[in-house]
Formats: structure tokens, C-alpha cells, sequence
């Protein structure tokens, strides 16, 4: 609930990117400065949890206005610093780190985030701003530090591979607008029961520890537990490139079909075998092919991040779109905590596998909502841009037309 109010936050935020691009990007102080805030922030909710959780929530939905500010400011910095390569390596190292960030969290939830969110806090708010300060370039014009052959890269990477930064957006209309689009609700609400799904991964040790018969969980048996998301997780990493062109592949969604397909069955294989033995080896191997799931459930997860900019064009209201999307699957996972019980016998795993049987018919009908649906609609935009071009190109003909009658009758 927590995060989930940060991501309202962040939807609700009237900040838009013609303000951070112009004004937040220009100062060095200001990107520390919201790191600096969001640090308190986070510090702060980490303290309230245990006895004020209203007040927590309020601080949770202002950090995710605070965070706003500080992730379009290092959007606008990535984009004009790193190559599509080095963008393509930091976000498969970010998506593995959300799998171990998850199977740490177990039983001990409310004592992991005190635990890291405080010393995240105090890090974000101490540390990082005067880091970002330092290092912070504003625009390469205003850096003391740079080289000039540094300098003419930015400069370069700025103009020709980043029109993210240069092209004039109009921000006139308020960030809840995009709550307008049927498809964006649609689309949010194909993600809520795939997370609630997804949602055992935090109970995952816990699964792990009792069905080998271990009932204390130390941090040994927590590393060992994760051992069997490795092979999801050297996915994510090694399909980063083919998700980076889903839109520009024709057979990028067959192909990613076709691995759901496999993988599901590979899980369902597993969990079959957990319902109908017990001998530890199986059971062992068992615990090592449900996971790959995640596989399939990847597809409409990479595609639900990317379709927010089939549906729309402003990048402000793209965050927005983002921002409630995961809000909406974070529902999903608070009602998943509700839905897993303690104790774990063959009768979880034959309700586990009609579960993730459920989500993985709404993946697949997820990706064709994305392909079909939102493709269309792109589709369609581009074939009203093409009309315009056509009636600007025949403007600009008949004026060169009736510019060259002119002449032609002072010349007769």
C-alpha cells in the first residue's frame, strides 16, 4: 500500500518535463537538492511506519512527488549521456535487481523496509546529493569539469540521439487527463491479477524452507532460496536487446509467444510434480522449474511498460500512465499477501498452479491486447500524421504555384 501511494503520487504530480528539462536540469543544485528531500522523505516514512501508518502513507505520497522531480532530471541526464547500449545494460542489471530485491523481503517485510529504506534514506540524504553535485553537468556549456573532447560528445549525443530532449512538447493539460483513456484502464486492469499472481515470489523462502523441512530461516537458507530465479533473472539480462525493438521486429512477439509457451509448460511440469510426491530430490527439482514462468510473464510485463507510449504523446503523461499502471498492480500484490497461506503442503501447489495458470492465459491475452489494440491506434496516428504532411506538402505547392503565376504574368 505504501508503494502504491508513492505511484499515485508521482501520477498526480504537476511536474512536467518542459519544466525540468528548462529549469531543474539548469541549476546544479537542484537535483540534489530533491535527492536531498526524497532521502528525508524516505527516512522519515521508515520511522512512521511502526506507529503512525496514515502519516506514513501522506509522506509515501509526497515522496513520490519528490521522486518525480529527481527521475525526469536523471531521464533527461541518461538521455543525453549514454548510448542505447549502455541504457540497454543499466536497465537489465535494474530488472535483476528486482527479483533479489523481492525474495528478501519473506516473512520479515515490515523489518526489511525499515531496515533499508532508513539506511537508503540516509545515504540518498547525506551522500548522493553532494556526489550529484559534484558530478552533476547541468548542460555541458555550464560544466567546469569536462574535457572538450568530453564536452563535443555530450553535445553530439544530445543533438543527434536524443530528441527526447529537443523536440517542443505542450504541456497544457493537467496529468490526470490520461485516467481519460478506456484502453489505459484496460490495460491496468490486466495487470492487477498478474501481479497478484507474481505476488508469491515474497513468500517464495518461506516455500522454499518448509517444503525441505526447515522451519528457522537464516540468511544462508534466504541466498539459497533464490537460487532457482538465477535462470529468470540471466533472461531478463541476456532478452534486454530484443525488448529494446519490439516495436521495429515483426517476429519479436511470435518468438516471445512461443518462449511463454515452453516455459509455462516447464513451470506447470514442476508444479505437478510438487503435488503428487514427496521425496526431497523431486520435490527439489520441482522448486527449480516453477520459476520459469517469470519467463512468460515477462512478455506482457515489457510490454505493459512500453504500450503507455503507443497511448500517448506528451512524456509527461506517459510517466503518468506508468505511474498508475503500477499502482494498480501493486494492488494486485497487497491482495496477494491475503492469499497465500503459511503452511505449505500439495494442496498450495494444485491452487498455485490454477493460479498462475489464470495469469498466464490474461499474459497472453495481454500481449495481443498491446499488439492489436495499441498498434492500431499507432497505426492510426501515424496515418493522420502522413494526412497532414500531405495537406502542409499541397499548401506549400499551391502557394509556389500561385508565387510562380505572379511572376510569370509581371514577366508577360
Amino acid at each position: 500500500m505504501l508503494i502504491a501511494m508513492m505511484d499515485i503520487g508521482s501520477m498526480v504530480s504537476p511536474v512536467r518535463l518542459e519544466m525540468v528539462r528548462n529549469k531543474v536540469c539548469k541549476s546544479r543544485a537542484s537535483l540534489p537538492g530533491w535527492a536531498c528531500v526524497l532521502g528525508l522523505l524516505l527516512f522519515a516514512t521508515s520511522s512512521s511506519i511502526p506507529h503512525l501508518y496514515a502519516q506514513a502513507l501522506c509522506l509515501c505520497f509526497f515522496m513520490g512527488i519528490a521522486h518525480t522531480f529527481t527521475d525526469m532530471s536523471l531521464a533527461v541526464l541518461i538521455r543525453s549521456w549514454y548510448t542505447s547500449g549502455e541504457l540497454r545494460l543499466a536497465e537489465s542489471g535494474a530488472a535483476s535487481a528486482n527479483i533479489w530485491v523481492s525474495l528478501f523481503g519473506t516473512e520479515h517485510t515490515l523489518t526489511f523496509f525499515r531496515s533499508a529504506c532508513g539506511t537508503m534514506g540516509v545515504v540518498i540524504a547525506f551522500y548522493w546529493p553532494a556526489l550529484a553535485y559534484w558530478k552533476h553537468p547541468g548542460f555541458p556549456e555550464t560544466a567546469a569539469w569536462l574535457t572538450q573532447a568530453q564536452r563535443t560528445l555530450i553535445e553530439q549525443r544530445t543533438s543527434k540521439l536524443s530528441e527526447f530532449l529537443n523536440e517542443q512538447q505542450q504541456n497544457t493539460r493537467f496529468t490526470l487527463t490520461v485516467l481519460r483513456n478506456a484502453k489505459l484502464w484496460k490495460m491496468a486492469l490486466l495487470q492487477l491479477p498478474v501481479q497478484m499472481a507474481r505476488s508469491y515470489i515474497t513468500f517464495w523462502p518461506i516455500i522454499f524452507a518448509r517444503t525441505l523441512g526447515i522451519e528457522k530461516m537464516t540468511p544462508v537458507w534466504l541466498l539459497v532460496s533464490g537460487t532457482p530465479w538465477l535462470i529468470p533473472a540471466f533472461f531478463q539480462v541476456w532478452n534486454a536487446k530484443p525488448f529494446h525493438n519490439w516495436k521495429t521486429d515483426p517476429g519479436f512477439f511470435p518468438s516471445q509467444i512461443t518462449r511463454l509457451q515452453v516455459s509455462s509448460l516447464l513451470a506447470f511440469l514442476g508444479f505437478g510434480i510438487a503435488c503428487f510426491t514427496t521425496q526431497k530430490f523431486l520435490l527439489v527439482s520441482a522448486l527449480y522449474l516453477m520459476p520459469l514462468h517469470d519467463i512468460g510473464h515477462l512478455t506482457s510485463l515489457f510490454a505493459f511498460l512500453s504500450s503507455p507510449s503507443a497511448l500517448f504523446t506528451d512524456p509527461s503523461e506517459v510517466k503518468s500512465a506508468q505511474h498508475f499502471v503500477n499502482a494498480i498492480g501493486f494492488v494486485g500484490t497487497l491482495f496477494g499477501s491475503f492469499m497465500w497461506p503459511l503452511k505449505y503442503d500439495e494442496n498450495v501447489y494444485k491452487m498455485a498452479s490454477g493460479i498462475q495458470g489464470v495469469a498466464i492465459i490474461l499474459s497472453l491475452y495481454a500481449v495481443r491486447f498491446c499488439v492489436l489494440e495499441i498498434a492500431s491506434d499507432e497505426t492510426a496516428r501515424r496515418a493522420g500524421r502522413n494526412v497532414e504532411e500531405r495537406k502542409v506538402e499541397e499548401a506549400e505547392l499551391i502557394t509556389l504555384q500561385g508565387t510562380s503565376e505572379t511572376l510569370d504574368a509581371k514577366v508577360y
